[in-house]
């Protein structure tokens, strides 16, 4: 899942070359953080080359299966979550300054989600100064599920809501559908994207 920054230009542009350049990279034998790394790369070459286009970035998450057992690697705020019978756990940390200021405790967990500061990256592909890309590792189980999502998701739902419409949902289509249709009920003021 990659998310173009808003804020800056033809982050669709740089959304679509961070998937291009992460599918490549991983059938071309890469780990997902060195994948990560060539999107970032690839999106600041072109950037570069293309004045028009200068300042692009996009979010990025992406997972790698290997049977039940996964990789995730991520830059920006989209999210991973892990879905099972009992409970939602995000699997991702936001580089965003509110997630900045509660890792710092210059804010409460409770002053989180409205803090200003969740529209401010820290990082993103084509403007990334991370010397490591973050990545986890886990397995999924039976009746498991495994979201990745944009913020147009998680700014409008909380992880409980996400959790109750999964956990109610008799198929992952109409988890999805259900999802969706909350968003827009609470007025999608971002595009949303999730899988």
């Amino acid at each position: 899942i990659a998310d173009g920054v808003g804020g800056n230009a033809h982050g669709d542009v740089a959304s679509q070359l961070a998937v291009q350049t992460i599918e490549r990279s991983v059938r071309q034998g890469a780990d997902l953080s060195t994948a990560l790394i060539n999107a970032n790369d690839v999106i600041k070459s072109t950037s570069q080359e293309q004045h028009e286009l200068a300042g692009m970035a996009t979010t990025a998450v992406a997972c790698h299966f290997h049977g039940h057992q996964f990789e995730l690697a991520w830059v920006g705020d989209s999210r991973a979550y892990l879905i099972d019978s009992n409970s939602i756990y995000q699997l991702t940390s936001d580089h965003n300054r509110a997630n900045h200021l509660l890792e710092v405790g210059e804010i409460e967990a409770h002053e989180f989600r409205d803090h200003a500061g969740q529209h401010e990256l820290t990082q993103a592909l084509g403007q990334m100064s991370l010397e490591r890309i973050p990545k986890n590792l886990g397995e999924l189980h039976e009746g498991d599920f495994l979201l990745l999502c944009t913020d147009g998701l998680t700014g409008v739902l909380t992880d409980e809501a996400i959790f109750q419409v999964v956990h109610e949902s008799k198929s992952i289509d109409s988890a999805a559908e259900l999802l969706l249709s909350k968003v827009l009920e609470g007025g999608a003021p971002d595009n949303v994207t999730f899988s």
